[in-house]
């Protein structure tokens, strides 16, 4: 399970970095459209204290040896709680952005799939207050189809990451959004 959170949380990093610079690059044009180089520059600007912001949020699983069910089920709630909010906020800012032409479809991926995940981690937190163990809730996330969700949805956010990756590379603009690899590659 650690390797799970592990990557979960790489993930989400990534994740929430680029929806929190994508928003907040939305404030940086004159008439609110940027160049592929100006939004692609934001974005980079803006990636690495968005990570540290997500990241500050911890591993739940950090600790999972020396912690009882009841208090690994209340740190999975509070990491919900914490991390739902800071996407949504994150989505409703991006959901008003129009991205370059270029990025629009990359830039829809992400927030479709963004809001995917937001909406399976509050199904989750809600299922970590009402769960009375740790296998309990494991069993909710097979059978709910959570896990698939999270699959999903984070092929999808990671697909759009490495989109922009490429808008990155043929515009020139040297950057590195630290997408996750294809292992199958």
């Amino acid at each position: 399970m650690n390797l799970f959170w592990s990557r979960m949380s790489r993930l989400l990093c990534v994740v929430l970095a680029a929806l929190v610079a994508l928003a907040l690059a939305l404030g940086c044009g004159d008439d609110g459209e940027l160049s592929i180089q100006d939004y692609l520059q934001d974005i980079h600007a803006l990636m690495e204290e968005s990570a540290a912001n997500a990241e500050e949020l911890g591993d739940p699983f950090a600790y999972q040896e020396l912690a009882t069910d009841e208090e690994l089920l209340r740190a999975i709630r509070d990491y919900c709680d914490a991390l739902v909010p800071m996407v949504r906020r994150s989505i409703n800012t991006l959901s008003d952005m129009e991205p370059p032409p270029e990025a629009v479809e990359p830039h829809n991926e992400l927030l479709a799939s963004v809001g995917s995940l937001a909406d399976a981690f509050e199904d989750l937190g809600e299922q970590a207050a009402d769960a009375q163990s740790l296998e309990e809730l494991n069993q909710w996330t097979i059978e709910s189809g959570w896990n698939e969700t999270y699959a999903s949805s984070g092929e999808g956010a990671n697909r759009a990451c490495l989109a922009l990756q490429d808008l990155a590379d043929e515009n020139s603009v040297a950057l590195d959004f630290e997408c996750i690899e294809d292992e199958g590659a």
